[in-house]
């Protein structure tokens, strides 16, 4: 079989009626195979992004808007993330002040952060959640744009960004970067490693020493953008747009924090902080 690999299509000829060789059933639609893990998943966003296709006959823009329902649902688990960051950087003197005062002591000074974060109400490892909740997004979307035969070719702004299942064509090379093999110039992983960037440092945690700022902060979205130059371009057009809504919503959260006051616990939806009797 040489045609396209659409179940819809291969689907007609699983009934042994349909057979002109009267050999029985063939489950032709078994040649469309996904990934066992993620694959139903990936089943879920073809059909969303689908239905947006219907609405707006872009498959960029249906990712861009797969993208928004994506943020949308997840809301209120990043939403409570992003919160507990913005608090914990309101707890950055105190924080400051803690370092100073168990300077040479890292056992004392890491119990008395500890208690400090549970008398906030903050948990230091919620900045990983929104990263970790992408995660089994961005691999089911990575194995539909593999694999849909309609995403192949599928254009975006051409001749820009022609086929959304290959990565994204700006300008040749007339050489290869050397270690990383790369012959051409691409503008959507650049954009994608600046909104990460900026992302990073508006959300960072000001109790992390300076060796894990710098890891967040550089390392790690220079480590997508290495992983994502040669991606589908579908693929960096989700994730940079997942950033530029997180970057919305965590400016957001800082500027109602800054608003309410340093000492306010309004920005963590507990009402206006009590005075000690």
């Amino acid at each position: 079989y040489v045609g396209p690999l659409k179940r819809e299509i291969l689907s007609r000829y699983n009934k042994p009626e349909a057979d002109p060789f009267g050999r029985g059933q063939y489950n032709f639609q078994e040649a469309a195979r996904t990934n066992p893990i993620i694959g139903w998943l990936a089943n879920i966003l073809r059909f969303v992004l689908d239905f947006f296709y219907t609405l707006v006959p872009n498959y960029g823009v249906a990712i861009i808007l797969l993208t928004v329902l994506v943020k949308i649902v997840f809301f209120p688990l990043t939403h409570k993330s992003f919160e507990s960051t913005s608090k914990m950087s309101a707890l950055s003197p105190k924080i400051e002040e803690l370092k100073k005062k168990h300077q040479g002591r890292p056992e004392k000074l890491n119990q008395e952060m500890m208690a400090l974060y549970r008398k906030e109400g903050v948990n230091p490892l919620s900045g990983c959640l929104p990263l970790l909740l992408q995660m089994p997004i961005f691999f089911a979307l990575f194995e539909l744009l593999s694999n849909a035969f309609d995403l192949r070719g599928a254009p975006f702004i051409a001749p820009w960004i022609g086929d959304l299942s290959a990565p994204e064509k700006f300008l040749p090379l007339n050489f290869t970067v050397p270690m990383v093999g790369w012959d051409e110039l691409r503008i959507l992983p650049f954009v994608m490693l600046g909104t990460t960037l900026l992302q990073s440092r508006i959300s960072q945690n000001p109790s992390a020493n300076q060796a894990q700022m710098k890891l967040m902060m550089y390392a790690m979205p220079i480590f997508f953008f290495f992983i994502l130059y040669n991606m589908p371009s579908g693929l960096v057009i989700y994730w940079t747009v997942q950033n530029i809504l997180s970057i919305a919503q965590q400016l957001f959260i800082n500027d109602r924090r800054r608003r309410a006051g340093p000492d306010s616990n309004l920005a963590a939806g507990r009402g206006p902080s009590r005075k000690p009797k």
